[in-house]
């Protein structure tokens, strides 16, 4: 029973990591759909994992691993790339996505890794700060909506930039955020795993 789950979450790893491959290609497009489908497979290893009563501590350090490859390094890899669209290979611009994409991945690791340590109290409502996935998931979306309708003047590659700082710090933050269904008090992980 504890193979469904992981082979779910496998596969949101290995998906997260055809994303980074795929930026780096300039695949930006598909790249950033393979984060969105990380999403779904995020829920759906949660669900089977409950479903199953399959949630392990493996499953709990599989997880995040999964999370921070697919909304935390993915996501990183896939501005950089469009940034460097925008911008061209200009020194100090190519410098500064280099730090805003750094600093993404990072906030995402330490709000995995703040959760890990932490964990959830039994019945909690809230979760404190924005999780990774719904992070991954804006990314993704905006870069989907900047090549769908050509917004790559100065304007709009200012505001990525300063989405993606904003992602990161609200990830790390203690904003508390209502969870939008109601969770399983034994689940041991962001996602229920």
């Amino acid at each position: 029973r504890f193979v469904i789950p992981n082979l779910c979450t496998a596969a949101s790893f290995l998906l997260g990591i055809g994303s980074v491959l795929m930026s780096a290609t300039g695949e930006l497009e598909l790249a950033a759909w393979l984060i969105l489908w990380c999403v779904l497979l995020d829920k759906v290893d949660g669900t089977a994992a409950r479903l199953l009563k399959a949630t392990s501590r493996f499953g709990f350090e599989f997880d995040s691993f999964a999370d921070l490859v697919a909304f935390g390094i993915a996501p990183a890899s896939l501005a950089y790339q469009i940034g460097r669209g925008f911008w061209g290979e200009a020194t100090g611009n190519a410098a500064a996505l280099m730090v805003v994409a750094c600093f993404y991945a990072l906030m995402a690791a330490l709000r995995l890794a703040r959760f890990n340590a932490i964990g959830t109290q039994p019945g909690m409502r809230f979760f404190q700060g924005v999780p990774t996935t719904f992070s991954g998931a804006c990314v993704a979306t905006t870069v989907l909506l900047v090549m769908r309708y050509h917004l790559q003047e100065p304007i709009w590659s200012a505001a990525f930039l300063a989405l993606l700082i904003l992602l990161g710090m609200l990830m790390v933050s203690r904003l508390p955020l209502p969870k939008l269904q109601g969770r399983d008090p034994d689940t041991i992980s962001e996602d229920n795993r």
